[in-house]
């Protein structure tokens, strides 16, 4: 497990500090997107123990500033509140920590609703279709992934993972019909 710091990481430091020299809320928001792009390749390559800490920093951080900012900048920074979730709740689910996981899912679901941008909704139900896949139940991991594509738009990365991953569970369960249709789906 992750340890908790009440210390914001280095990267947030760096987000106010250039905040406060004038730069205020837009490069912060800037900022905060970089570190979404960052923490994508790093939770890829790197122990989510070690990165877990720093993202929920960087998470915290878009929090306040969502408190802070003004209506037209909130759908943004829910965006990237979102983005940052959905990656705690994989660095989570990574650590075997799915009550976590299901907390930052949901935050996920929360801000993609709120921007009106389903792709998150997407990757949240890709997440919670792994957490019951790995816990052993392919029927609860399908209905995931079926609930996650009714929301999301077709030709989507997110839309192909989920069919895909309903492909899969339906294999498992010998569900050749459900699995074929579903392949035509991812295809």
């Amino acid at each position: 497990r992750a340890t908790r710091s009440s210390e914001p990481s280095r990267a947030v430091e760096a987000l106010q500090v250039v905040m406060d020299g004038n730069g205020g809320l837009e490069i912060a928001e800037d900022g905060l997107a970089e570190l979404v792009r960052h923490y994508a390749h790093v939770v890829t390559v790197a122990p989510s123990m070690a990165v877990y800490d720093e993202i929920v920093s960087a998470r915290s951080f878009a929090g306040m500033l969502l408190d802070r900012g003004s209506r037209a900048r909130q759908l943004e920074l829910a965006i990237t509140a979102g983005w940052l979730s959905s990656l705690l709740a994989i660095s989570a689910t990574d650590l075997g920590d799915h009550a976590a996981a299901l907390v930052w899912c949901a935050d996920t679901e929360r801000r993609g609703r709120e921007a009106r941008y389903p792709e998150l909704l997407g990757w949240a139900a890709l997440t919670r279709s792994l957490i019951a896949w790995y816990q052993g139940d392919p029927a609860r991991s399908a209905a995931a992934t079926r609930r996650g594509q009714a929301g999301v738009l077709a030709g989507t990365v997110v839309r192909a993972k989920l069919a895909a991953q309903e492909m899969r569970c339906l294999a498992m369960a010998g569900d050749t019909v459900g699995m074929s249709a579903a392949r035509g789906r991812a295809a």
